[in-house]
């Protein structure tokens, strides 16, 4: 169940350019397992609210948070949620907001896992980027594109919005229910985050990362072996698959395991890699 946007190289919204910058949703199953997979005959339907000016004061800008709620959230006011946090908000559900004009679906995909067991019923949080994408979600330096409010970034999300999110919905708080993911930059943004935050998040999913940012700076900086699980996949035609392979082969060689071979999927004439790494 992915969805690829086609094209062979990318301006991604804060304006960098590089290779294929595509989404694909198998990323949304790091997420954990229902505990029934019992598939359901009728697709019941999540909904979307928007909270708008979110202000961050480590930043200090403001933006939108785009917040789905799976079904059944206001029928059942006893049930706590799971929470995948997300970003480039603007792309994840309304193909009027999105970079390309392509939304990547996470509402209706999130339903249908749902819906066929795959899943157990998740808040999805998006957070919109803003005209400063690009420092917001990288480290300092990379010499052609700069960078380098990463961290404030993680504050803002781990110090600001989470707390938020918590005592506003209805939420599993604990790190075994948070998650991160992101693509392209948001992909390097999500395993940084859940690197330098393992006590909050306890899985991260990059899904055709960065990872070429600042000379390969994170698989030549991988940290220690941490009780997280990460997701990364790329696309093995002109999807930057080589730099997500030193990557994985990095966080491997620092004690992570790989939980399954990475496998090849073939999908609209691409391939993606995908392969899920944690403690255990």
């Amino acid at each position: 169940m992915s969805y690829l946007q086609n094209n062979a190289t990318y301006s991604d919204a804060g304006g960098v350019k590089g290779p294929s910058n595509r989404f694909d949703i198998h990323a949304v199953r790091v997420m954990p397992v229902a505990k029934s997979a019992v598939a359901s005959q009728a697709i019941a339907a999540g909904m979307l609210r928007i909270v708008d000016n979110f202000a961050s004061p480590q930043l200090g800008n403001s933006r939108k948070l785009r917040i789905y709620l799976p079904p059944g959230y206001d029928a059942n006011p006893a049930q706590r949620y799971p929470v995948l946090y997300m970003h480039d908000g603007q792309n994840l559900f309304d193909p009027g907001t999105a970079a390309f004009g392509t939304a990547w679906a996470i509402g209706a995909t999130v339903d249908s896992l749902i819906a066929s067991g795959a899943i157990q019923p998740i808040i999805v949080v998006g957070i919109d980027n803003t005209p400063d994408r690009i420092a917001e979600y990288t480290p300092c330096c990379d010499k052609e594109h700069g960078g380098g409010k990463l961290d404030a970034y993680a504050a803002f999300l781990v110090d600001t919005v989470k707390p938020w999110v918590d005592a506003n919905l209805r939420t599993l708080q604990d790190r075994e229910h948070t998650a991160i993911m992101g693509s392209s930059l948001g992909g390097i943004a999500s395993v940084y985050i859940a690197q330098q935050y393992p006590q909050v998040f306890s899985r991260a999913g990059g899904v055709s990362s960065s990872f070429w940012w600042n000379d390969q700076m994170f698989s030549k900086n991988v940290p220690p072996r941490q009780p997280v699980k990460f997701y990364l996949d790329a696309g093995t035609e002109g999807d930057g698959i080589d730099f997500t392979t030193h990557m994985r082969d990095a966080m491997l060689a620092k004690g992570l395991c790989a939980e399954r071979r990475p496998d090849v999927l073939p999908r609209r004439g691409r391939r993606p890699q995908r392969g899920l790494l944690g403690t255990a």
